[in-house]
């Protein structure tokens, strides 16, 4: 997203920091969206973006 708005220099730090050995912050995120979304998509979302009916 940072580089789709025009921040190359802030989309190569986030990518650095994200790849750098040891930091286990970018999964924690991703735990955590994962988490938020099969609260409130439990059946996922269809690839229009649309709730995926149960």
């Amino acid at each position: 997203m940072r580089a789709e708005a025009g921040d190359l220099v802030g989309a190569e730090i986030l990518c650095e920091h994200a790849a750098s050995p040891g930091n286990a912050d970018p999964l924690v995120d991703l735990a955590e969206l994962q988490q938020v979304l099969t609260k409130f998509w439990p059946n996922g979302l269809d690839p229009d973006g649309m709730p995926t009916p149960p």
